[in-house]
């Protein structure tokens, strides 16, 4: 249950149905920026996976600006 927060950074804002382009089945609720996120990666989670790695290594080399303190995703995650 979301609970009117997006299914991916959980901030309450106005949500948009995702949907698979493919099956044009509904995945979720998610905010436009999160919604355009996946959209631009084209739902690739290979694209995705490799976004989060550049920005894991960034923050390491750089210290701080990849992560701006956001937590793992876990289902308790309430921000």
């Amino acid at each position: 249950m979301q609970l009117g927060q997006c299914a991916i950074c959980r901030k309450v804002k106005e949500l948009v149905v995702d949907h698979c382009h493919e099956r044009k089945e509904p995945r979720g609720m998610l905010c436009r920026a999160c919604n355009l996120l996946i959209g631009y990666a084209h739902d690739n989670t290979y694209i995705l996976g490799r976004a989060i790695n550049y920005l894991n290594i960034y923050d390491s080399e750089f210290r701080g600006c990849g992560s701006m303190g956001i937590q793992p995703y876990s289902e308790d995650y309430q921000n």
